[in-house]
């Protein structure tokens, strides 16, 4: 596949090896970069090393940032927001996960705002646009490279907090479908079925539009016809870059839109219980395509098309029936969890959980109405 280029208002490079335009982009700013990243994984696999020799050979000095962890706060933006400072460099580039390209976009506002990266999870408006964001995706499912706004944990009560003010956004995104099949097999797994979790939960939103609709069902077939292919030949770069593309899609549905439920709950469970939140939205998502069922039956049809094992012909309530059972199948035949308690949770936060879940945007646009009680409902019936 050729490397092709678009903007949302993020500018979107996509293609295998589009990571050698890494360069050419960064040089659109300066010649000095700090690239933040989770040192662990990609510490071991040379990756980053590989990068930086690239940058210097094309005259660009870089410092790396690597120390992002399970445990980094809004403390890590505040970190990073000095280097960038004392280094003066022109922009950042994140490579790796959600956490990552979150902590990234804290730095890049506190940099460009003053401050800490916590006032802007706690309210404060942002009112210059941040230094240049460069994001490398490393992960499906993460999309706070094209949404606005970010997630970052509070350094003061270790709450992770939203932020959707809309100046907060990545400048150039480059999505080279090879970088996901660095990460391990469950992971890539995990986060590729999350795709069509997130995009079921943009579909559900009352905020879709007649613009976005074929886009979210088109993430829906693609994601689901990739997962199946994958689940036979992982590494299959075509089938890799089509569930990058579905990842894509999903994207540009939800910044013109909204997520859910699913995401909501599934970065509250990880903020909780430090857990993949990937792996928390697959286990999540039947349960919540059963809460639905009773007010938007008329949706569900939608899995018939997609869905090769389901008949077009039964009704609405059983489509749906059909299409939790096959996603737990799925999982089962990847052999991923399909209940909360085999991810080494408890019961005992349950409470925070839904509480913490409620205060993400989205939350006031389901088809059904949620509040504390549902959701602990939700929660115990998926344990």
């Amino acid at each position: 596949m050729s490397v092709i280029e678009f903007k949302l208002p993020t500018k979107i490079i996509f293609g295998a090896n589009s990571l050698d335009s890494l360069s050419k982009t960064i040089k659109q700013y300066g010649s000095r970069a700090v690239i933040v990243t989770d040192g662990g994984s990609f510490n071991q696999i040379g990756l980053i090393d590989q990068i930086v020799k690239k940058l210097n050979d094309d005259f660009i000095n870089v410092i790396v940032y690597s120390d992002i962890n399970s445990k980094s706060t809004s403390d890590d933006a505040d970190i990073i927001a000095n280097l960038i400072r004392y280094s003066k460099a022109n922009c950042i580039v994140s490579i790796g996960g959600f956490k990552v390209q979150n902590i990234a976009k804290g730095a890049g506002v506190v940099v460009s705002n003053s401050g800490e990266a916590s006032d802007y999870v706690n309210g404060q408006p942002v009112y210059h646009t941040p230094i240049p964001i460069i994001s490398v995706p490393t992960i499906f499912g993460c999309l706070s490279e094209i949404n606005q706004g970010m997630y970052l944990f509070d350094k003061y009560d270790n709450i992770l907090k939203e932020s959707t003010d809309k100046n907060i956004l990545v400048k150039d995104c480059i999505i080279d479908p090879l970088l996901y099949a660095t990460i391990p097999v469950k992971y890539f797994m995990s986060s590729a079925l999350s795709v069509f979790a997130l995009a079921f939960d943009a579909y559900m939103s009352t905020s879709l539009n007649i613009m976005n609709d074929p886009i979210v069902k088109h993430s829906m077939g693609m994601s689901i016809n990739s997962i199946n292919k994958l689940m036979l030949n992982s590494s299959d770069t075509e089938n890799i870059s089509n569930m990058a593309m579905a990842n894509i899609l999903c994207g540009i549905t939800t910044s013109n839109g909204s997520f859910g439920a699913i995401r909501a709950l599934s970065i509250a469970v990880s903020s909780i219980y430090s857990v993949n939140k990937s792996i928390v939205s697959t286990i999540m998502l039947p349960h919540i395509m059963e809460y639905y069922i009773t007010v938007v039956p008329d949706k569900y049809t939608i899995l018939a098309d997609i869905i090769d094992d389901i008949d077009p012909e039964m009704t609405p309530f059983e489509i749906a029936s059909q299409g939790g059972t096959y996603i737990k199948r799925i999982l089962q035949n990847i052999n991923l969890p399909t209940r909360l308690n085999e991810i080494n949770i408890d019961r005992s936060k349950f409470n925070k959980v839904a509480e913490l879940a409620l205060t993400y945007s989205g939350m006031n646009e389901l088809p059904r109405a949620m509040n504390y009680e549902s959701l602990i409902t939700l929660l115990e019936q998926a344990y």
